[in-house]
Parts: C-alpha cells; structure tokens; sequence
C-alpha cells in the first residue's frame, strides 16, 4: 500500500507543477483545470441533475440551517443545494460535545492564498533542523501560521495512502473525493496529510464527509529537495458524518 501513497502525492506534486494559480480558490476557470468548455444553462441542468455536482463548481457556504427538519437538502445562497463537498470546503465543522478544546477550521480559510511550488535549487539550501515553520518563499500567511500546533477539527474525504490489516494508518483528507486518481488536482494549499496517533487503525468508509479531530501541522514538508506538503495532521479521532 506504500506504492499507493507515493502514487497519491506524486499525482498532486505533478499536477502543482504543471499549473498557475491566478485566481481564488473558489473561481476556477477551465483553462486552469483542464476541464470542458462550461456547459450551456440546460446542459448545467442536466449535468447537476446526474451527476449531483460539478467539478470546479464554485461552493456555497452551508447555511445555519442545514440538514432542516424534514430531510431536505440544506440549501445555500439562492436556493442552491449545498453538497458535501461545498460544506467540506466552506463550512467550519460543528465540534462535538467533549471535544471543546478542537477549535473548527475549513478548507476554505486553510487555501485563501496562492501558493507555487518554490525553485528546488532555493528547497535545498533550506536547514529544516533549525526552522520551526519552513516556508522558503514567504508565501504562507501568519495567520495561518498560528495555527501551527494547534489542536483543530477539519472534514472533507479520506483518501487513503498507508493500510495494512488492521486498517488506514494514513490519509489524504481533501474537500472533494473527485481528487482520487482522476479529475481536478487540488492544489497544495487544499489537502492534509494525516496519520494516526501511535499507528492507531482507523476505520475507513470511501466518499462519506469526515470531521478529523487532531494537531495541525504548519509549513513546507521537504524531502530529496522537493516540498511534498504544507498541512499534515496527527489525528486523535476520526468522526464519520451522515445526512448529507
């Protein structure tokens, strides 16, 4: 399963090093992505109809009352079905009970900067040994920075990289499981790498929204002279959701 990982994080260094970032997270264009032409109004319609949504769709944030009696879809700003994908990225989740001392954060606030893979030749000269918080262009925000450290609950998808019988010992957590092998590269400002605390097993359920209670981890992960991640993650818990 090791092969899988490397295969994972390689597909994501791949596509960070083939794109720009020129716009905000939440406006992706299709040249930047690589996806179709947009799609006329009643192809969109038919498109969300079968498919539920789309990729590079621009997220609503989830309103208040989401998951309101009756079982409907919670809904966003003009009526638009909130999907769990859009609540993975723009919601912060809500903490449960016993769990106060996790303070929520999104993927929204975690990827509100432009981030590009800096020059190899700049990574190298780097002393990791002796730099709490690597950042070799200056690009991460203090900010987000502060987060360094802390205990936080993030949920999104479980992409699994390390599992062995007893079960996953490290994850991809990303707010979109189309990120898996094929459609869009998240950039490197829109993932956590996470494993267990102690090489515990955690359960994993593919394509179901999960809150990841645990200590974030801040700053530019490099090995062999290329920077690998910015978020990792020691999880404490693993809290699947239901109702979305």
């Amino acid at each position: 399963m090791r092969t899988w990982a490397v295969l994972v994080i390689a597909a994501l260094l791949v596509g960070q090093n083939g794109c720009k970032r020129d716009e905000p997270p939440a406006a992706r264009g299709s040249e930047a992505t690589g996806a179709a032409p947009a799609a006329s109004a009643e192809q969109q319609d038919s498109l969300d109809f079968v498919q539920g949504e789309l990729l590079n769709a621009v997220p609503q944030s989830a309103p208040a009352s989401a998951g309101a009696a009756g079982g409907a879809a919670p809904r966003g700003a003009g009526g638009a079905v909130v999907t769990p994908a859009a609540m993975a990225f723009s919601a912060e989740p809500e903490v449960a009970a016993g769990k106060t001392a996790y303070s929520p954060i999104s993927f929204q606030r975690l990827s509100d900067y432009d981030y590009e893979m800096p020059d190899p030749a700049k990574v190298e000269k780097v002393n990791t040994s002796t730099t709490p918080i690597v950042d070799v262009n200056g690009q991460i925000p203090d900010a987000i920075k502060g987060l360094h450290g802390k205990k936080i609950v993030l949920q999104g998808f479980m992409i699994p990289t390390v599992v062995d019988k007893e079960g996953v010992k490290a994850f991809i957590l990303c707010p979109n499981q189309m990120m898996c092998c094929f459609g869009v590269t998240p950039w490197m400002n829109e993932w956590v790498s996470v494993r267990s605390a102690e090489g515990k097993p955690i359960k994993y359920v593919g394509d179901v929204l999960v809150q990841v209670y645990g200590t974030l981890e801040v700053g530019e992960e490099i090995k062999e002279g290329w920077v690998v991640s910015l978020y990792r993650m020691v999880s404490d818990d693993v809290v699947f959701k239901s109702g979305f």
